[in-house]
């Protein structure tokens, strides 16, 4: 998870929302987990939208393209 150049891998997210669990900071928890999906569904997007631009920028336009796209 990358939030404004910060970057927290999968493992320490996992820490950090056993540690809010047990202590029972139940808002927070859905704070995290809100903001791990929504940076995790953009780097989603953001591979998408380089494949794309890939497959354009590598091709000579025609249905082939079109079929990739």
């Amino acid at each position: 998870m990358k939030i404004r150049g910060i970057y927290i891998d999968k493992e320490t997210y996992f820490e950090i929302l056993l540690q809010l669990k047990k202590k029972n900071l139940l808002t927070d928890v859905a704070a995290l987990t809100q903001v791990y999906n929504s940076v995790l569904q953009e780097s989603i997007m953001d591979d998408v939208v380089k494949k794309g631009v890939n497959v354009i920028l590598g091709s000579n336009w025609g249905n082939k393209v079109e079929r990739q796209l």
